[in-house]
């Protein structure tokens, strides 16, 4: 695709409101900046701002791809392993016996189902262990505002992210806080370390990195 090209497609989308701008840069093989434009908006409110280079953008999920890296470390440390569910249970007990949200019975309250698959790292780590996040699942968003969702944790992590399964585990696909408990494990495989910890001595610290962004 030709640069051309690419600014056609790029000011198509934002005539047709595909998406409100943004921002390309692109490199050739010997690192060489090759390609940097930006097009359209900030946003799609009245007053945003037009799109520069050095416009700063939110990203989210950032922080997976180096915490599957980690577990992964841990693999091959043999701290646990990818397809042991007696692994997860016995350094994730909260998700040693899961159930299934199916539903509210008449009353409004929760009703779920034991899982009947055990939940693996690899599942964890593809997001195919039953989980999802609250706001992508109509019954999960209303199951949160349940005194049994509601309740509160001492532990702001497991406020967060300790909740009933979508589906039955290794049986589908959702995208969702799996890595997160995945960051979990390896906190508690280290005897309680901070994952941001973790990754300073095993992977930021060896390969020099002082900057990610």
């Amino acid at each position: 695709m030709s640069s051309n090209t690419l600014d056609e497609t790029f000011r198509a989308a934002i005539e047709n409101k595909d998406i409100p701008g943004a921002v390309l840069v692109a490199t050739n093989k010997a690192g060489t900046l090759s390609y940097a434009k930006a097009f359209g908006q900030t946003g799609v409110s009245p007053d945003a701002k037009p799109l520069t280079l050095d416009s700063t953008f939110w990203l989210a999920s950032t922080s997976k791809l180096l915490t599957t890296i980690a577990a992964l470390q841990c693999v091959e440390r043999g701290l646990f392993s990818l397809d042991s569910p007696d692994d997860i249970a016995r350094l994730l007990p909260e998700l040693a016996a899961p159930e299934i949200l199916t539903g509210f019975d008449a009353e409004g309250k929760p009703v779920t189902a034991p899982a009947k698959n055990r939940i693996t790292l690899r599942q964890l780590l593809t997001h195919s262990a039953g989980m999802t996040y609250e706001f992508m699942d109509p019954l999960l968003s209303a199951w949160r505002k349940t005194p049994e969702g509601s309740r509160a944790h001492d532990d702001a992590f497991m406020g967060a992210y300790l909740m009933p399964l979508v589906y039955e585990p290794g049986t589908s696909w959702r995208y969702g806080v799996g890595i997160d408990w995945a960051g979990k494990l390896v906190e508690r495989a280290n005897g309680g370390v901070a994952l941001e910890a973790y990754m300073q001595q095993y992977i930021w610290g060896p390969l020099g990195m002082q900057d990610i962004t």
